[in-house]
């Protein structure tokens, strides 16, 4: 069935944010969580993020709270880096050629954020999303998938999420949606891979004619 609604996360989907966000990871671990391992690039990534967010850091030792406390600072830190951003062009192009009122960003980066970065190209307007659910929602991706596709009034089976995490398969599962996992995002395309994702989409241009094609 092609998909009548498209929710895109924000971060490496949307946004071009790997170098900054690994940036501040290590500036936080630093600071406040010593134990967690310095990252650079997109394997880095990988073994920073095995799983959920909520619990990848486990095996670092850290607990629910710091793990809380970990994710309030690096998204506020993202904020602050907010000029540094840039959105990937040529999705934004495919979307708003394509898709645009028919789709949705669910992130966990605070939707502010979001809406400040992809104003910087010239083929976002206000309507191209209905929403934007970022971490103020304070909610899991399923959850804020589930909740967004009952108000719009779309079934799971006719919604796909596309994603750049293993996190993002994960969570779709839990809706569940098709997830079409982004191998230019923040974690590698044999990664997600291994997870089974019901689409691969290895580059900017992929994910656009997957658009066109739908």
């Amino acid at each position: 069935m092609n998909p009548k609604y498209y929710i895109f996360d924000a971060d490496g989907v949307l946004i071009d944010s790997l170098s900054i966000a690994c940036r501040m990871f290590n500036l936080i671990a630093d600071e406040y969580f010593p134990c967690l391992p310095k990252v650079i690039n997109q394997e880095d990534m990988a073994l920073a993020y095995p799983g959920l967010f909520r619990t990848s850091f486990k095996k670092f030792g850290l607990d629910e709270q710091d793990v809380i406390k970990f994710f309030d600072l690096h998204t506020q830190q993202m904020s602050k880096h907010v000029d540094e951003l840039v959105p990937f062009e040529l999705v934004l192009r495919a979307i708003s050629e394509s898709v645009t009122g028919r789709c949705a960003i669910v992130t966990s980066s605070y939707s502010e954020t979001v809406r400040t970065v992809l104003s910087k190209s010239a083929f976002y307007n206000d309507d191209m999303f209905t929403d934007i659910l970022g971490r103020e929602y304070r909610q899991t991706k399923t959850a804020k998938i589930s909740n967004l596709l009952k108000n719009v009034g779309i079934d799971a089976s006719e919604a796909i999420y596309f994603g750049d995490m293993v996190s993002d398969i994960l969570y779709c599962r839990g809706v569940p949606i098709r997830i079409a996992a982004v191998g230019y995002g923040y974690q590698p395309m044999d990664y997600l891979s291994a997870f089974d994702p019901d689409y691969i989409l290895p580059s900017q241009q992929s994910l656009a004619s997957f658009l066109k094609e739908f």
